[in-house]
């Protein structure tokens, strides 16, 4: 997706306070592979942050954490997600440690019909999950 002029959307980092346990729920959930792990500086603070890609796929989330502290207040970013099948998404959600935000409804925008949930990971991080 072009969002400007030589600019396009990479990927999504979310910050965490658990890095272990939001990796394993990732993983768990969506069936991202950890491909790498960096620690570096972000702008002047001390990082740790994990890459995740589904099996030969590009990047698509890195979680991450600050190693000197929590992170500022959430910035109010929500990850969505598209999957065939949000009833199979959810008994995943909910077996790694997630939460039902809004239960699965059908929505219909224009002329297209969607099946779409919200759930929260173990941090309490927003996904909108749909199944079109």
């Amino acid at each position: 997706m072009t969002v400007g002029p030589g600019a396009k959307f990479a990927f999504m980092k979310v910050v965490v306070a658990d890095l272990a346990a939001a990796t394993t729920f990732y993983r768990a959930v969506c069936g991202y592979e950890q491909s790498d792990s960096v620690k570096a500086d972000m702008a002047g603070r001390p990082i740790e942050e994990i890459v995740l890609r589904r099996p030969g796929g590009p990047l698509e989330l890195v979680v991450l954490t600050y190693l000197d502290g929590p992170a500022a207040a959430a910035n109010g970013a929500v990850i969505a997600f598209d999957t065939d099948d949000l009833d199979a998404f959810q008994t995943r959600v909910l077996a790694a440690g997630g939460t039902i935000v809004q239960a699965i409804e059908w929505l219909e925008i224009g002329p297209n019909r969607m099946r779409i949930a919200f759930f929260a990971d173990p941090e309490g991080n927003l996904l909108e999950v749909m199944e079109r």
